[in-house]
C-alpha cells in the first residue's frame, strides 16, 4: 500500500513550476526553523527543482514517515499528475 500523504506535492510541485518557469534551473533559498529556538535555522538553496522534490521525499523516508517505496512512488504519481495537469490546462486554455 503506497502512502500518498504529500509526496506527490514536491513531484508535480516541482513539475508544474518548472514547465511554467521555463526548466528545472532555479535559485531559490529556503529557511527553516528546525527548533522552536530561532538560533536553530536550516537554510537550504536549490538550483534544481527535481533536487528540492528529491529531498522533500527523502526526508519523510528520514523521519520514519515514508519507506523509500512509497516515495519514489509518489514522486512518479506526482509527476504523472503534473503531466495531466499540463496537457488538461492547454487544452482548455486553447479552447478559451
Amino acid at each position: 500500500m503506497v502512502d500518498f500523504n504529500l509526496i506527490p506535492v514536491g513531484g508535480a510541485g516541482a513539475s508544474v513550476s518548472g514547465a511554467f518557469n521555463g526548466g528545472d534551473e532555479v535559485d531559490v533559498t529556503i529557511s527553516s526553523l528546525v527548533t522552536q529556538n530561532p538560533q536553530h535555522v536550516s537554510t537550504r538553496n536549490f538550483t534544481k527543482l527535481s533536487i528540492a522534490a528529491q529531498k522533500i521525499s527523502g526526508s519523510r523516508v528520514f523521519g520514519g514517515i515514508h519507506l523509500r517505496f512509497s516515495a519514489d512512488t509518489g514522486m512518479k504519481i506526482g509527476e504523472q499528475v503534473a503531466s495531466d495537469t499540463l496537457a488538461s490546462f492547454d487544452a482548455l486554455w486553447k479552447a478559451f
